[in-house]
């Protein structure tokens, strides 16, 4: 985008003068307006976006059943079923830990679970909605591996259900050599290892055959896939060992949470890991957790904040894309907010860690943790995360390091950037991907494009990353799914992402992404996204599906213009975004998108409160600049 076109958004003019943009250039530069009018209404003094899910009803309902399994009972415990009870849905559901406003039926389970052991009554009418709400939608067969621990835990299905993984490979072998573990972030891994082997037992009150879905009942939850797990309780001197170093790197994990510069939450089950292997409540680890914990859910439903890290990321990029200059104050602001949210944290895994140590030692005395000595070899975390575990993830950091990109600050900011950027391309897994997402992938090929780190690491992992999604890509031009097949927003952000690595538009991999995207256009001009957990189908547009390929589209050197091949479909989809603009000048997002799937997916499908605004404002922003260029 030039800096003239930026600054005829900025100011508020019509995006182009002459007849030879057209009604519809300027259309669109009145919808960039619009958008970015109420977008700038809607920000904090401090510089963030508020999110409506931000008070995430998940870190409340944990918290309740993570104290009721540490017999922990406190003033809190009220304040959490309060928190939970005011954000239940209309329709009986919760929304989940991940930021949407999509219910989640993992997140709906937790909470009904809180509820019953808070007291409420299943025939209460709060409760008779959830549970209807939680059998229409798969009931307790279709939750979570998370969602999965806790009912073990309670007794309601067995231990085997969860696929947890065995705590030998989370200690002794690394992403890379295991990377099935990369589906989960280290905190959750090392989690569900500790509790998958000694499988603690705490008997719920009821069956709750009332969330069983028709045909199938309660406790009989489908197998998912298993993760190389030893079933049986903990035995063995392999097993003791990894348990005692998982021990130390849950504990050293808790104490660098609880330090002032990373005011991350507590974690419910990691409590509940560490109170499983015998730390007692009094050991600085778990007091720190449980401190953090109650200050959370004191305040009657207002203290559990999930800073609102992805929509302020997402309002970012909308805005510079859509034009603002990088020095305006809304951007600046924002800026800060974003560095100030940037996590560090333990060794990336318990696989880094220089060894199981002597017996016993410094497992339940916190003597292991003294200050000095490093129980990390690996690189240290040092970027972002969207989720209440605080622990910094590649696709989110690559999420922020997008938006920081178009921000002009102070010199002094580059460090805590070249740091991430680092550590980003520290994390890349050995086939080249990210987590083995396309998705990610893209995010992450992207953000590392962007940076000015001229790190041999970093640009190798650039190039890694590239020959990744060129060697993935389908034959028929698009790159799959989940499912194998081809999937519409892995290959919008996959073409995003070449575009800005570099790869030149005329390249086969360019050519065939931009035919495969143009055959699923509707005849109204827009895109349909559908389901972000499922197969690319055909179906009416939606302003997600659309911004996202228009967006990709512009990367990849197609140029507005009707009767300009490429041209007339990047014309039809800008025309079918100005036209499902909303007066307010938001947009209306997808309401089933409850997916469990990595976030940048889930908030690229428009997951987020703010996304429905944010994506069509960051395409038809690099719309009018594309025309701006063309008549300059």
């Amino acid at each position: 985008m030039t800096h003239t076109a930026a600054r005829k958004i900025s100011d508020g003019a019509a995006v182009g003068d002459g007849a030879a943009v057209g009604d519809g250039a300027a259309a669109g530069g009145a919808a960039v307006q619009r958008a970015c009018r109420l977008l700038l209404a809607r920000q904090d003094r401090d510089g963030w976006w508020p999110d409506p899910a931000a008070a995430e009803v998940t870190v409340a309902a944990e918290g309740l059943l993570a104290l009721d399994v540490l017999a922990i009972r406190t003033a809190a415990m009220s304040a959490a079923a309060r928190q939970v009870r005011s954000r239940q849905r209309a329709d009986g559901s919760w929304a989940g830990a991940e930021p949407g406003t999509a219910a989640d039926l993992s997140a709906s389970v937790v909470a009904y679970l809180a509820l019953r052991l808070a007291g409420d009554s299943p025939d209460a009418y709060h409760m008779a909605a959830a549970a209807g709400w939680i059998r229409d939608s798969g009931g307790l067969e279709g939750v979570g591996v998370t969602a999965r621990a806790w009912l073990a835990m309670f007794g309601l299905t067995g231990w085997a259900s969860v696929g947890a993984p065995a705590p030998e490979v989370v200690c002794y072998q690394s992403a890379r050599a295991a990377p099935e573990l990369a589906q989960w972030s280290p905190v959750t891994a090392v989690t569900l290892a500790v509790l998958g082997a000694l499988r603690p037992a705490r008997p719920f009150p009821a069956r709750l055959t009332e969330l069983a879905a028709v045909g199938l009942q309660a406790g009989r939850l489908a197998r998912p896939r298993r993760v190389q797990t030893q079933p049986g309780p903990a035995r063995g001197a392999a097993r003791q060992a990894a348990l005692r170093r998982c021990g130390r790197w849950l504990a050293d994990w808790q104490l660098q949470a609880s330090r002032a510069d990373q005011g991350r939450l507590a974690w419910p089950l990691s409590l509940v890991a560490l109170h499983a292997l015998g730390f007692p409540p009094s050991h600085p680890a778990q007091a720190a957790g449980l401190a953090r914990l109650d200050s959370a859910t004191e305040s009657g439903g207002c203290g559990v904040f999930l800073p609102p890290v992805a929509h302020t990321a997402l309002a970012v990029e909308a805005l510079w894309a859509a034009g603002l200059p990088a020095d305006h104050a809304a951007l600046q602001s924002a800026g800060w907010w974003l560095l100030r949210q940037r996590t560090a944290g333990a060794a990336s895994s318990p696989a880094s860690l220089g060894g199981p140590g002597p017996r016993g030692r410094g497992l339940r005395d916190g003597r292991g943790l003294r200050d000095g000595r490093r129980l990390r070899a690996g690189p240290e975390p040092r970027g972002w995360s969207f989720c209440p575990d605080g622990c910094p993830r590649p696709g989110d950091t690559a999420c922020v390091l997008i938006a920081l990109r178009g921000v002009d600050l102070p010199a002094g900011s580059s460090r805590p950037t070249a740091a991430a950027t680092r550590w980003l391309a520290a994390t890349q897994s050995r086939d080249g991907s990210w987590v083995g997402s396309v998705a990610v992938t893209g995010y992450c090929v992207r953000a590392l494009a962007g940076q000015q780190v001229q790190h041999a690491p970093v640009l190798r992992a650039l190039r890694r990353g590239v020959i990744f999604l060129l060697r993935t890509q389908l034959p028929l031009g698009a790159w799959p799914g989940g499912h194998g097949g081809g999937d519409l927003l892995a290959t919008a952000v996959a073409l995003t992402a070449l575009g800005a690595a570099g790869v030149l538009p005329g390249k086969p991999s360019i050519t065939g992404a931009v035919s495969w995207l143009l055959a699923q256009q509707n005849a109204d001009g827009g895109w349909h996204l559908g389901d972000v957990d499922g197969p690319h189908r055909p179906g009416g547009s939606d302003a997600t599906g659309t911004a996202h390929v228009l967006a990709a589209l512009l990367a990849a050197g197609c140029e507005p213009g009707a009767g300009a091949g490429t041209g007339t479909g990047v014309d039809a989809a800008a025309g079918w975004l100005i036209r499902a603009q909303r007066a307010d000048g938001s947009w209306a997002g997808p309401d089933s998108l409850a997916g469990r799937a990595h976030w940048p997916r889930r908030a690229a499908a428009g997951g987020a409160p703010v996304a429905g605004l944010l994506l069509p404002l960051r395409a038809l922003g690099r719309y009018a600049a594309a025309v701006a260029s063309c008549c300059d």
